[in-house]
């Protein structure tokens, strides 16, 4: 008896000094058509003390079932098979926990379609308690100051109500904001959207030649196309599903207000597209690339890129989603 309270003692200090139990969106670098690919992964992970064990859904039906321990310094391996009966992959992973209970480091293993062993970076962010919320008064310094740091100097006008005034439509302005102790506290991240209206989205191609899929246009003409004009993450809460949680939210919003079909625009520089990831996992499909595509209208409003400065020499692609199948 005195050696089993001593084991989850033992356990119970464990977990709380290396805190491993939680939920978690993974990044694992892959192999897709001979390029490499980062894809993403929600993972569920269970604790007693060294011994951790879990599993991560890649998609409906497939799977892996995580089983590792747990070493004093904070370093986590294992071995990893398939959910599903009909896969025979395999492999092991090893991980080293930061501060912040994120998790990095590696996988490798068998691949059951490719026949062939892979491997690839593998990280952890331990996913975070959000509200999303309208946009309230006190909530706007914060927001101003992170679009400037995420998408330029004076990107967004100096107020809110300057953002509004400049829309010819309804704007939809949300926040996500980290919950803490049951109350919504820090500002994570935004999203900005609205209705365009009929025959008004020509502009939003600021005058280069794009041919204009059949389902936007015609959307469009009945007064059913919806924009989601902007997303922002706080960097230190990025790939945690924020930018997600904030599409998802925008989408539903623009479907109520009558919205089939939406357009969006995601920013490609040198480290690659931005928000291509949350974009495509929202089910949005790129048609078009525009480059430089922000060079006159940041000329013109003086905003400074944070990739390239002033003027703006970044290039556009242009995503499209069908509400309607959400």
């Amino acid at each position: 008896m005195a050696a089993l309270v001593s084991g989850r003692v033992k356990d119970l200090y464990i977990n709380r000094k290396y805190p491993i139990a939680g939920t978690y969106l993974t990044h694992y670098e892959d192999i897709a058509e001979g390029k490499k690919v980062i894809n993403v992964a929600s993972a569920r992970l269970k604790q007693r003390g060294f011994k951790i064990w879990g599993e991560t859904e890649l998609s409906p039906g497939k799977g892996w079932e995580l089983d590792g321990t747990l070493r004093k310094g904070g370093h986590f391996y294992g071995v990893y098979t398939a959910t599903s009966p009909h896969d025979s992959g395999v492999g092991n992973f090893f991980l080293s926990v930061n501060n912040k209970g994120d998790m990095s480091g590696i996988w490798s293993g068998y691949d059951n379609e490719s026949r062939s062993v892979e491997a690839g970076t593998y990280e952890f962010r331990r996913m975070l308690e959000i509200v999303i919320e309208p946009l309230s008064t006190s909530d706007e310094a914060a927001v101003l100051d992170l679009a400037a740091r995420v998408l330029g100097d004076d990107y967004l006008p100096v107020t809110i109500a300057a953002v509004e005034a400049n829309s010819r439509e309804a704007i939809l302005f949300d926040v996500a904001k980290i919950k803490t102790r049951g109350r919504s506290g820090i500002v994570a991240g935004f999203v900005l959207a609205k209705m365009i209206q009929r025959g008004e989205h020509s502009f939003l191609f600021k005058g280069f030649n794009v041919a204009i899929p059949a389902d936007i246009d015609h959307a469009n003409t009945n007064g059913k196309l919806g924009l989601l004009q902007t997303v922002g993450v706080e960097p230190l809460y990025q790939m945690r599903g924020i930018g997600s949680l904030l599409i998802k939210q925008a989408m539903t919003e623009l479907h109520a207000r009558g919205a089939e079909t939406l357009l969006s625009t995601a920013w490609k520089a040198h480290d690659g597209i931005h928000a291509h990831s949350a974009l495509t996992r929202a089910g949005f499909v790129p048609f078009e690339t525009i480059e430089k595509f922000w060079l006159h209208e940041s000329e013109k409003q003086g905003y400074s890129c944070p990739s390239c400065g002033n003027p703006c020499h970044c290039t556009a692609v242009l995503y499209k989603c069908s509400v309607l199948e959400k």
